[in-house]
């Protein structure tokens, strides 16, 4: 009787083998650097946390000698790989901290932007491109463009 039962549990084990076309690793979580920003006098920093098999959200901290931004967004993914991969929706906002040497200025932005992210054996890679308009505490706003790519590891 024992034998029986062994002998259907391998049996049955090596069917359910067969029914597994793809496994991967899913990581929830990304830290990630934008690789353009040194290149504009600025640093950038984000991260990423996967909510469910659709949604993630994302904050950025992006500083320079002049200031801070903080851009919260909220990633959608459309496509049929796990968050946070492939192509995604964001809507954004963004709140910063300016220093001038004649005043303090603070700005206020939002847009939404359209990319696509990748992640093989934990290196996460993110491209990202959309509209943007921001207003600043002097008068001035702007419409502009916003992109960026970003390296990470993801865990």
């Amino acid at each position: 009787m024992f034998i029986l039962l062994v002998s259907i549990n391998v049996k049955a084990q090596e069917n359910s083998d067969t029914l597994v076309y793809h496994t991967e690793t899913v990581y929830n979580n990304i830290i990630k650097a934008d690789i353009f920003s040194p290149l504009a006098g600025m640093i950038a920093f984000a991260y990423e946390r996967s909510f469910n098999n659709t949604l993630s959200g994302q904050i950025e901290v992006r500083g320079s000698a002049n200031g801070i931004i903080l851009t919260p967004e909220l990633r959608v993914y459309l496509s049929i790989l796990n968050a946070p991969q492939g192509v995604f929706v964001a809507p954004w906002i963004r709140i910063g901290k300016g220093i001038s040497l004649f005043q303090r200025d603070s700005n206020f932005g939002g847009g939404i932007c359209v990319g696509v992210q990748t992640v093989k054996k934990r290196i996460a890679i993110s491209a990202f491109i959309g509209p943007a308009i921001y207003a600043g505490s002097g008068k001035r706003s702007a419409t502009v463009l916003r992109g960026g790519v970003f390296l990470g590891y993801a865990f």
